[in-house]
């Protein structure tokens, strides 16, 4: 009796087992993924469109942005402006002109690193995965660790395949979305 009873449990044990792992990957192998892309960011390049939105309207920028993660530094450049951020300086460069002046917390909002830290620091966090026939997407969503009156939440679409963003909102203490950025296309470099 007791031999039946292990064969029967090793063959519930096999056929739980198949079931859970019929070529779709699950919710937390998504996470596995994610958390070795994103938990120690490395260098990466990206097209995007940031889309501004503010009570006159909204502004929309075609941009690159490339982080340096051993200069701990990013650019973002657009068609007439480069902008160069560290964790303890802002420079814009438009035309001739130059500006620099200290970092904010608001400058460093549009980067997916800033979404991560938020991410792995909060305390509310939400990732949301549907079937294949309903998305090929991710979405994860988090408060914003250090708030503002324009960053109090964001939301960041991934690629399920890839783990890539897609698409990023950040949201004011109004709940309403106060940026928006497309990721055109999204590459580690430093692999």
């Amino acid at each position: 009796m007791k031999k039946i009873n292990s064969v029967l449990l090793f063959f519930l044990l096999m056929i739980s087992l198949t079931a859970c792992s019929g070529g779709k990957m699950k919710p937390d192998n998504i996470y596995d993924k994610i958390h070795s892309m994103y938990y120690d960011i490395q260098s990466y390049k990206t097209s995007c469109k940031v889309t501004v939105y503010t009570p006159g309207g909204e502004n929309s920028y075609d941009c690159d942005i490339i982080y340096d993660k051993d200069a701990e530094n990013f650019e973002v450049v657009s068609e007439d402006m480069k902008i160069f951020l560290t964790k303890d300086k802002t420079v814009i460069s438009k035309g001739g002109n130059t500006l620099e002046s200290p970092s904010m917390p608001d400058d460093m909002y549009i980067f997916i690193n800033t979404f991560f830290k938020s991410y792995y620091e909060s305390e509310d966090t939400v990732l949301s995965v549907n079937s294949p026939e309903k998305s090929d997407l991710v979405l994860l969503e988090c408060s914003a660790v250090n708030p503002t009156e324009y960053i109090s939440a964001m939301k960041l679409w991934l690629r399920k395949d890839t783990a890539t963003p897609v698409r990023m909102q950040v949201l004011g203490k109004d709940g309403n979305v106060s940026t928006e950025i497309e990721f055109k296309d999204f590459t580690f470099t430093g692999l």
